[in-house]
């Protein structure tokens, strides 16, 4: 699916995470589309540290990284990005 700039206007890139609650819940977390697409952010998904895969405790095998935000938004171990017209409920 393609969008248009004009489309995703006011939406939220959601991370997804492997990592569950009690009740099987996937933990989410997001950041206006806006911030992740601007590259003066530098906002990455991470595969790899120090030209090796990422370790598992860091978030293999794929790690959202947000500089400026707290560490929290910063997800382990993605498993897929939604673009959302709202925030993530179980974000901070």
């Amino acid at each position: 699916m393609n969008l248009k700039e004009e489309e995703l206007a006011g939406k939220h890139l959601v991370a997804v995470s492997l990592d569950a609650d009690f009740q099987g819940k996937h933990y989410e977390v997001s950041i206006p589309i806006e911030r992740a697409l601007d590259p003066r952010n530098e906002i990455i998904l991470a595969y790899e540290q120090n030209g090796t895969d990422i370790e598992t405790m860091h978030g293999y095998p794929v790690r959202l990284i947000c500089p400026g935000y707290i560490a929290v938004r910063s997800a382990k171990w993605v498993s897929k990005l939604i673009i959302n017209d709202e925030e993530a409920d179980s974000a901070p």
